[in-house]
């Protein structure tokens, strides 16, 4: 816990202290609440420093405490990618919130992100809902952009000194993408590079067709890595398919063409695979009756045709083992004399 000041309404001050190429600089991050003198606020700190890591490092990332008995406004960075990483130290970040976070020394056309969230206290909570983000930069090196963004509306931070914001825009975003929770805030400070423009989604395209999956990340536009693209519109981003159209085989535009007709693919597609896993057999065809024939339907292919070759027709063998009666123009054993021996 910290020294808290007591004022009425959620009020968040950024002081600017400095900032000079290729030297330290910090900014303290302050929430208050000025609508309820009896509720404490937090405090977070933020900058670059020479020799400092962009990821995790113990000594300059401090852990945000947990909270107390005492209803207050808390305020964190949240570094959800930065847990299970290990320091230069060999400490292990165990936790996604931090009340500090110092990066290295970048050049202006290089973006940094702070990534910010909060939990508003519950008499504001009850009340109005409602912060107020204030801050002053008077000495920043006019080489670098410092925007700050509550949701997708960036604020200059050199020409405008506060934006209000709602207790729900400070938490976080959680969405389920294959498998993974993937982690967003709706309130971030973005210094350098894109920084006035604001931050792109972008979503992996892993077989390079054009068409991206639902892995998504956020870059400055035109600088995302390769690999990236501006949609998510893959139904299969393992399968390169520029149509984006799977048959029910999952073979790109394959209108079928490797399905038998007991609806059984070819083992070389991604359908036929799992099929042969599942014990069924490919090969089916429809046989000279019009019926659908070996393969797994368990049916004989021409097993409805007489001896005559007509489909369900009538001829048999007779006793002398010819064919006879139906179409086939023989009589049912006429090939037996009248002591009945065949050809006798």
């Amino acid at each position: 816990m910290r020294t808290f000041k007591y004022i009425l309404i959620i009020k968040l001050t950024v002081f600017y202290i400095s900032l000079i190429h290729a030297e330290s600089w910090e900014l303290n991050v302050n929430i208050e609440n000025i609508y309820n003198t009896s509720t404490p606020g937090d405090w977070i700190t933020l900058g670059t420093c020479d020799g400092c890591n962009d990821n995790f490092q113990y000594s300059e990332d401090e852990f945000d405490t947990p909270d107390g008995p005492i209803d207050y406004t808390d305020l964190q960075f949240t570094n959800y990618n930065w847990i299970g990483t290990i320091d230069s130290n060999g400490i292990v970040c165990e936790y996604a919130h931090f009340a500090s976070d110092r990066k290295a020394v970048h050049p202006p056309s290089d973006l940094l992100v702070w990534n910010i969230t909060g939990v508003c206290a519950d008499a504001v909570e009850e009340t109005t809902q409602t912060a107020q983000l204030n801050w002053v930069v008077d000495s920043l090196d006019q080489d670098y952009e410092i925007y700050i963004y509550v949701g997708e509306e960036g604020v200059n931070m050199r020409y405008t000194t506060g934006v209000n914001i709602s207790c729900d825009e400070m938490g976080s975003n959680y969405e389920l993408i294959d498998g993974e929770w993937i982690t967003t805030t709706n309130i971030k400070i973005l210094m350098g590079g894109c920084a006035s423009t604001g931050l792109q989604t972008f979503y992996w395209d892993a077989d390079g067709d054009g068409l991206g999956s639902n892995l998504f990340g956020q870059y400055c536009n035109g600088f995302q890595p390769d690999g990236w693209v501006y949609n998510n519109d893959d139904v299969d981003d393992e399968i390169y398919c520029e149509s984006n159209n799977f048959d029910s085989c999952w073979t790109c535009d394959g209108v079928n063409s490797q399905m038998d007709c007991n609806e059984v693919c070819a083992p070389n597609t991604p359908i036929g695979e799992v099929q042969i896993n599942e014990g069924l057999i490919y090969g089916a065809f429809i046989d000279e009756c019009g019926i659908c024939s070996e393969g797994s339907t368990g049916h004989i292919a021409n097993s409805d045709q007489d001896c005559n070759g007509d489909c369900y027709g009538t001829a048999f063998i007779d006793d002398c083992n010819i064919c006879s009666e139906g179409n086939s123009g023989n009589t049912e054993n006429s090939d037996q004399d009248c002591a009945g021996i065949c050809f006798g």
